[in-house]
């Protein structure tokens, strides 16, 4: 408000004077309150910018996020796999140790006449392994994929001369017998 303002309403210097000093009060009133209203809005802008800079931190923590699903997701698949390379490890030795006490002539011409994939499920897998290896023993159609059991038919040494040299297991049989090398050479 304005000394002209008042003088022209047609009031004394001393109301003018009074009236100012109560309008400068308010003024200064209002100055003040709106000093702190500014330095609140000041205050509310910087945490603005403090939320907005967190706000965007939060956008790289959801790729961040799915950067760690997807790493997890790989370290659970990798695993897996090493699990199911532990089992197959595991197996592949039972497999190997039952054909070796079963007498397989070698394990890869056994493994066609397995259902090796119930084997890799039994629950009781030792005992299921030899008995599969038994029921193809005993099989006629692949008992030729074992050694033979009787040593008759696995003989263990030569039952002969070999090469011009005396069988000493030979000639032991033949003196116990009472032969002589004489009755020998005649075969």
């Amino acid at each position: 408000m304005k000394t002209e303002f008042l003088k022209g309403l047609g009031l004394e210097q001393d109301a003018i004077d009074k009236i100012m000093a109560e309008n400068g009060k308010d003024v200064n009133a209002a100055k003040g309150n709106l000093e702190a209203v500014q330095k609140e809005l000041e205050t509310t802008k910087d945490q603005l910018k403090t939320a907005n800079k967190t706000i965007d931190g939060f956008k790289d923590y959801d790729e961040i996020k799915s950067q760690v699903a997807d790493y997890k997701a790989k370290f659970e698949q990798a695993e897996a796999e090493k699990t199911k390379i532990q089992e197959d490890v595991m197996f592949n030795g039972k497999m190997t140790a039952a054909a070796k006490k079963a007498g397989a002539r070698a394990l890869k011409a056994v493994m066609p006449f397995m259902d090796v994939d119930a084997l890799k499920a039994s629950k009781n897998q030792d005992a299921d392994i030899a008995k599969a290896f038994d029921d193809l023993k005993a099989s006629d159609e692949t008992k030729f994929l074992f050694t033979a059991d009787e040593p008759i038919d696995n003989p263990t040494a030569p039952l002969g001369k070999s090469g011009g040299k005396s069988n000493e297991a030979l000639d032991r049989v033949a003196k116990a017998m009472g032969l002589s090398e004489k009755d020998l050479k005649k075969e």
